[in-house]
């Protein structure tokens, strides 16, 4: 995915569980960008200026039991 350099992109996730889903937090690289805790799990991401750089971003959502699943999607400032 290519996104405009120096914009803000929506980063969104969709999370489901049958006992509820307590929080969805959003990673760029190792640090937390954000964390949610209602649907639509989305977050604001300023992207960096920097032309052609990649970054990694995961989302990991928490139900009420304490099971977690997560994705991951790599992004190009361009």
């Amino acid at each position: 995915m290519v996104l405009a350099r120096g914009t803000t992109a929506s980063v969104t996730a969709t999370a489901t569980s049958s006992v509820g889903v307590t929080k969805v937090e959003f990673y760029v690289g190792s640090g937390l960008l954000g964390t949610t805790t209602s649907a639509p799990y989305t977050v604001p991401w300023n992207v960096p200026n920097r032309n052609n750089a990649s970054y990694t971003i995961k989302a990991i959502a928490y139900d009420a039991t304490g099971r977690t699943a997560s994705a991951t999607i790599t992004v190009t400032a361009k």
